[in-house]
């Protein structure tokens, strides 16, 4: 069971995929794949918008820059005190790059729910707590060029975090997503350079991380998600301990080498 969420670039398309932990609770019945396309160029995200004062006429110009008719449209005619305007715009390249929904969607329609929208990150956010936690999730950006990528850690920032940390208290942050735009990254890097070494080592460091939280060692997001209103601090490890306990996974299943010394060993021979 995955899910798939599309966002749509002028520059390429994001992909974002749930990572799955056998032990981390979801949405009883979602048992199909989840689609989601979107656009984040132009429109409503690029707008240009004004405040009108007074009455007057708003109106839509295009000059074009060679031979062609003028456009000019009356929109509204303002009588009153005023109001608002806004004025959105897209381009063919980017509305003929939704055809890949339309090839996607039929692709799997047997498998699948599709959704077209223009509220990418609620319906995001909304999926991710679905399968568990927003620290559980990929995003990886695919440009066209088939070259260049863009991984990130899909929940944003974790400032009330790190502002307790600053005032030396303890924290339980889930690295897990930063983990995975490292891991998603050097394994772009992998297929560039046929690297098969550094492919080995972030397919065991993902698996640590999943490991990991299924041996029962996690952070408090995700022992929340399981424990509910029973959580003692027994449940979850603080941010240092949980990365160390992935550190530890990782070095077992590297098979006794540790994880500084085989990474630094594949940026040597890079």
């Amino acid at each position: 069971m995955h899910m798939w969420i599309n966002f749509t670039f002028s520059a390429g398309t994001v992909f974002r995929e749930p990572i799955l932990c056998k032990n981390i609770p979801r949405i009883p019945g979602w048992t199909k794949l989840i689609c989601i396309g979107r656009h984040t160029f132009g429109d409503q995200y690029k707008a240009t918008d004004a405040v009108i004062k007074g009455p007057g006429k708003l109106k839509l110009v295009f000059v074009p820059e060679e031979e062609g008719e003028k456009l000019d449209l009356e929109v509204y005619n303002f009588t009153g005190a005023g109001g608002v305007a806004q004025s959105m715009y897209n381009t063919d390249e980017v509305l003929l790059g939704l055809l890949f929904f339309y090839i996607f969607q039929i692709t799997f329609k047997k498998k699948s729910a599709f959704i077209f929208n223009y509220d990418g990150d609620v319906q995001s956010d909304m999926l991710a707590q679905g399968f568990g936690s927003l620290g559980l999730m990929t995003s990886v950006l695919v440009c066209p060029d088939g070259k260049t990528i863009e991984s990130e850690a899909a929940h944003g920032t974790v400032t009330r975090h790190y502002r307790v940390h600053q005032k030396g208290g303890e924290t339980s942050t889930n690295s897990i997503a930063s983990i995975f735009a490292w891991t998603r990254g050097l394994a772009h890097r992998t297929k560039l350079d046929n690297n098969s070494k550094l492919l080995d080592f972030t397919e065991k460091l993902e698996a640590a991380c999943i490991g990991t939280v299924e041996s029962g060692k996690m952070t408090k997001d995700l022992a929340l998600i399981i424990h509910g209103s029973k959580l003692s601090r027994k449940h979850y490890l603080n941010t240092e301990e949980f990365i160390d306990a992935v550190a530890n996974e990782l070095k077992a299943r590297l098979v006794g080498k540790s994880s500084l010394y085989v990474l630094l060993n594949l940026i040597i021979e890079y």
